[in-house]
């Protein structure tokens, strides 16, 4: 029945009916999905529709985490979610500037972490497990960055590939080494590894204080190439970057002056906020320019 309900609203003729209000006129895309989402009575059956119907056909990264933060409510099952990831994972590109891939893990208390924690800080990843060899030959050399960069905006974040199995030896080792930063347990090769690509340990990555790519594929902290990437990073001056959230409704009443340098509302280029489910066309604005959120804000990337 719940099959039956979903290809009503999504197969063939049916759907290009559906499409169509009764006064002749075509629905808008984001109240013809929610017009859809209201005929179906449970969030699995709308999280089936919506990885079938929407997600399948997006373009980007970013229209991926658009999507996730106004829908990933009704994805409720291991397997809807699983799915969805899987999408995200074959979107995601690691080039330098895009926006990181967010993962949650336990560190040693237990407690979740997130990479998106950190940001305003420069963030260095090591994904690392206690049986690598060249893992554990690291270790002094990152103690001793550590040690160099300490009172800085830089978070050493530590992610462990150990099977789940292995989370005590994990423990122990911590211990053992007295290993410093943050460090969480991913039970194996779990999304982390999927989402960048990780076929090797180590493997050393940077992010910058806005969550965005430096490199995915850092130079170990035994060359001093790695100090420099991350001083590098410190350096840079975003001052002159005005970005904030504004309500979308304020942009289309075009009432905006930056808050910053009080530059004339003239200068701005305007979306229209229904473009957070799609993504932005490139000849309107550059979407790396632009974060969506639930609550149809937009954060802008201005002048």
């Amino acid at each position: 029945q719940g099959r039956h309900a979903i290809d009503r609203l999504t197969g063939g003729h049916e759907r290009r009916s559906f499409g169509y209000m009764t006064s002749g006129k075509k629905y808008d895309p984001v109240d013809y999905q929610s017009t859809c989402l209201g005929y179906l009575k449970t969030d699995r059956l709308k999280g089936e529709y919506l990885l079938r119907n929407v997600f399948a056909g997006l373009k980007s990264y970013d229209q991926y985490l658009s999507l996730m933060d106004r829908y990933g409510k009704y994805l409720v099952t291991p397997s809807l979610k699983a799915r969805a990831e899987a999408i995200g994972t074959a979107l995601y590109d690691t080039a330098p500037g895009s926006i990181a891939a967010d993962f949650t893990y336990p560190d040693v208390n237990g407690k979740e972490v997130s990479l998106s924690d950190f940001k305003g800080k420069v963030v260095l990843v090591d994904v690392w497990a206690t049986w690598c060899g060249p893992c554990r030959g690291e270790i002094p050399h990152l103690k001793k960055l550590e040690q160099e960069m300490h009172g800085t905006d830089v978070v050493f974040l530590g992610v462990s590939v150990d099977e789940a199995k292995d989370k005590q030896k994990w423990l122990d080792f911590i211990k053992k080494e007295e290993l410093g930063g943050v460090q969480v347990h991913a039970s194996g090769w779990s999304k982390i590894a999927q989402d960048y690509k990780i076929k090797g340990i180590p493997r050393f990555m940077v992010f910058d204080k806005q969550g965005r790519v430096v490199s995915v594929d850092a130079p170990r902290p035994s060359s001093p190439e790695l100090k420099e990437m991350l001083e590098k990073e410190l350096k840079k001056d975003r001052s002159k970057t005005h970005n904030r959230v504004y309500d979308s409704e304020l942009i289309l009443s075009g009432l905006l002056k930056c808050p910053v340098c009080g530059a004339d509302k003239a200068k701005f280029k305007y979306v229209l906020f229904k473009a957070f489910l799609f993504g932005t066309p490139n000849d309107i604005f550059d979407t790396r320019s632009i974060v969506f959120t639930p609550n149809f804000s937009f954060t802008i990337l201005m002048h």
